[in-house]
């Protein structure tokens, strides 16, 4: 039996509602061969990391958060969560 409430506020960023979810895809490589899983962390880490930075510096000066009935409140670091497959 499951009983989730979702929320009853909406992401924001500078007033608008922004996608739900993201997905990044590395182009393939030239030599046409899969990238090893090495190589996919280490192209895609610093770009994750560089919006997470982002959305976080947003929160800090009040331009992305979440708007509601009970008003506004900042993002903060607790509301981002990464998804990684690691099999």
């Amino acid at each position: 039996n499951v009983s989730a409430q979702g929320r009853d506020d909406a992401f924001v960023i500078d007033g608008e509602t922004p996608r739900a979810l993201t997905v990044w895809c590395l182009p393939p490589s030239d030599d046409g061969k899969p990238t090893s899983k090495t190589a996919y962390i280490q192209r895609m880490a610093p770009g994750c990391a560089s919006e997470i930075v982002r959305l976080l510096n947003l929160g800090q000066r009040g331009e992305a958060g979440f708007e509601g009935s009970r008003g506004r409140r900042s993002l903060s670091p607790a509301d981002l969560a990464v998804l990684v497959n690691n099999r």
